[in-house]
């Protein structure tokens, strides 16, 4: 991560933004600090969440970049849920037959989820 991110302090909502080359490294603070990369992004669009915040009453805004990325996590988060639903492997398999039954599962899985991105054809980079 570049050097200006590691020294100074931010208040909530602010950015910090630098470029090299065709890539955008940005610094957000929400609750902690949030450091992305991104070569899909070229400027710090900001975006209203029609939300308001509770205790300041004014409205909550993100950069597009963290958006982006929330939207294409879910799919992660989807095999985490769906995987750990399948708690057989732990109770009886021992040592290196986790690792393998966790394997299958995820190739398992991942072919699925690869036959739906089939289907509906690939997203462009930042939508």
């Amino acid at each position: 991560m570049p050097q200006q991110f590691k020294s100074t302090k931010m208040g909530k909502g602010e950015t910090k933004v630098v470029y090299s080359h065709k890539m955008m490294a940005l610094q957000w603070m929400d609750r902690k600090h949030v450091t992305i990369l991104s070569t899909c992004h070229d400027d710090v669009g900001m975006t209203n969440m029609r939300k308001i915040n509770r205790k300041t009453n004014m409205p909550v805004i993100k950069p597009k970049v963290v958006i982006d990325y929330n939207n294409s996590m879910n799919a992660v988060d989807k095999q985490d849920q769906q995987l750990s639903s399948f708690p057989v492997m732990r109770k009886y398999a021992k040592g290196y037959k986790k690792i393998f039954f966790y394997m299958i599962d995820v190739v398992i899985f991942n072919n699925y989820a690869f036959e739906l991105f089939q289907a509906q054809g690939p997203l462009p980079c930042g939508s």
